[in-house]
């Protein structure tokens, strides 16, 4: 039998990763975007046990760095004991 959803990612998943492209997280995209410009972003998802916070910290995105802005809202900001869960921000374009 087959999975109805075997993967169980979206077309506007990507993988968050390192400064040594290691894969750290994930985010789901809200719209498409142009390489190398900010992004507008639905859900970024990141291990605690990874990073014990992760506003300021710079991700790679398809191989382009991108900061999570400081000045989050708290109320996007939450996640479980395993997850740092933040919604409906922009990750910035170091530059």
């Amino acid at each position: 039998m087959v999975a109805k959803y075997p993967h169980k990612v979206f077309g506007r998943d990507r993988i968050l990763r390192d400064s040594e492209m290691k894969p750290v997280g994930r985010v789901i995209l809200a719209r498409d975007y142009k390489a190398g410009e900010d992004i507008a972003i639905t859900l970024l998802r990141v291990p605690k046990g990874l990073y014990p916070g992760v506003l300021g910290q710079v991700f790679y995105v398809d191989g382009y760095a991108y900061r999570v802005p400081v000045d989050i809202d708290p109320v996007k900001v939450g996640g479980n004991r395993v997850d740092h869960l933040i919604n409906g921000f922009y990750l910035e374009k170091v530059k």
